[in-house]
């Protein structure tokens, strides 16, 4: 048989053209593998706690939560209520979503800046998306973080094409990405102020009037999340109480490690966007704007009503990868690389404690094995004491969650449950101290250390019957978890 060799050539060149123009989904699956490993490690804490807790909520209660508290994450929780009807509500399970949102993310950074450059510098853009510690954050967290970075990658992506060829049917699915953004996380709809430094000065470039149908696109866009804005803004005294401090000149300059996650990768992340700063005027507009743009006017809202907090700021991040691809683009690719490479050793250690059993920023409580000791603990009839104080760390839904719920250890002093109340945490019993009843062994679950003062936020009644009543047996802390055990006395 006689080979045609120019026709196997240009079969073979065929069939590496296809593969090269897949490279999106090449990043998306280096991406998957490198945001999922050891994502099942890190214990659930509170705030993913809070998400299973609603996620597991029919529809009805659901939305009756939501006018309640929580509104800014209500999208999320019905995506995360679909998605454990199938999956299920293990670890794993939980934060796969998660995961894969930030691999989209990746894939889309890589679309983005393909529009610019060829596909190794794209794929090395959205490679390095993927290599900031923040990112593997999100991938490995229950929450609705992952899902606003997608929206503002998408939405930045539909905006450049949307320039490109200022059209109607180009603006509409970016309005519609920006709706959505929003709707994942509020303080996310500041994207809109970075995309409008890049509409000033492409049309200032082009003076193609087509630009300024931006300005019906983004408030639109806007418009779709204003529901939830409402209910959310009703909220933000109960949301955001914790956020007290305003964030001086020092905040801002620290803004990048903050956001990163990692003093020494934004370091060398903000050190390439300063390289590609010049490069391209369009580039340039898109990224600096995005960078700067919103954190600058979250951080002069944050004067008199603060949401300055470095998760919350992560968005911005697409832009800053934009600028940095611009470095590397000037680069010669195998210099291009090792910067690459260069980052992700700088993260190793970072990246390693979000992979720890209790994630950085997480408070430091492991809830599985405080949880599971008490479990060996418990006897038939034994009660727990309910201490809303406490009830911000998700006291509740982590023993429900570890198996530890009303039937194997029951509550005593609790009015309600969250899910009653239409709320994540349940409302203190009225008849103190006669909530305790008839109890004979009574366990008292505090976060942190507390063998000093283990009911200091019990009501003084209900404090001093159990000190006239019971006698304290034991004081343990495991996990970062007090467990304090009484024995009533006679």
């Amino acid at each position: 048989m006689i080979h045609d060799g120019a026709g196997v050539a240009a079969s073979r060149r065929s069939w590496a053209g296809r593969l090269a123009d897949l490279y999106w989904a090449w990043v998306f699956l280096v991406t998957l593998a490198v945001v999922s490993f050891r994502i099942g490690e890190p214990d659930l804490w509170r705030d993913e706690l809070a998400s299973w807790s609603a996620a597991g909520r029919s529809l009805p209660e659901l939305l009756a939560l939501a006018q309640n508290i929580d509104a800014t994450s209500i999208v999320y929780y019905l995506v995360l209520h679909a998605w454990m009807a199938v999956f299920g509500d293990s670890a794993v399970a939980m934060r796969a979503p998660s995961a894969l949102a930030i691999a989209a993310a990746a894939a889309v950074m890589a679309c983005l800046v393909r529009v610019w450059y060829g596909r190794l510098q794209a794929v090395l853009a959205g490679l390095l998306f993927a290599l900031l510690p923040v990112m593997s954050y999100f991938a490995q967290q229950a929450r609705s973080y992952a899902f606003a970075t997608l929206g503002t990658a998408v939405a930045t992506w539909l905006l450049v094409r949307a320039l490109q060829r200022p059209q109607w049917r180009r603006w509409v699915p970016y309005g519609v990405a920006v709706g959505a953004t929003a709707m994942f996380h509020l303080v996310a709809a500041m994207v809109v102020a970075g995309h409008a430094v890049a509409v000033g000065a492409w049309f200032l470039l082009q003076r193609d009037r087509r630009m300024l149908r931006w300005l019906v696109a983004a408030p639109a866009g806007l418009m779709l999340a204003l529901p939830v804005g409402v209910m959310a803004m009703r909220q933000h005294g109960d949301q955001l109480y914790w956020l007290t401090v305003k964030p001086g000149l020092r905040d801002l300059i620290q803004a990048p490690q903050s956001i990163v996650m990692s003093g020494l990768v934004a370091a060398a992340a903000v050190t390439l966007a300063a390289i590609g700063l010049f490069d391209n005027a369009k580039t340039t507009a898109l990224g600096l704007g995005l960078t700067a743009a919103p954190i600058l006017l979250i951080w002069l809202i944050s004067q008199y009503s603060s949401y300055w907090f470095g998760r919350y700021l992560a968005f911005s991040l697409v832009g800053l990868v934009v600028l940095a691809a611009t470095a590397l683009a000037r680069a010669r690719p195998w210099a291009a690389v090792a910067v690459l490479g260069l980052v992700a050793v700088l993260g190793i250690d970072d990246q390693r404690a979000i992979r720890g059993p209790v994630s950085v920023g997480q408070g430091n409580v492991r809830y599985s094995e405080a949880i599971g000791w008490l479990g060996g603990q418990v006897r038939p009839g034994d009660a727990r004491l309910y201490l809303q104080d406490d009830s911000w760390m998700a006291i509740d839904a982590a023993l429900d969650y570890h198996g530890l719920g009303e039937e194997r250890l029951r509550t005593v002093c609790r009015d309600k449950t969250g899910p009653q109340r239409d709320h994540l945490w349940g409302s203190p019993a009225t008849d103190m101290p006669a909530c305790l009843g008839d109890t004979a062994r009574l366990w008292v679950v505090r976060p942190f250390d507390q063998r000093e003062h283990p009911l200091a936020p019990a009501p003084a009644p209900l404090a001093g019957e159990l000190q006239s009543r019971y006698e304290r047996i034991t004081v343990t802390v495991i996990g970062n978890l007090t467990l304090v055990l009484y024995e009533r006395r006679g």
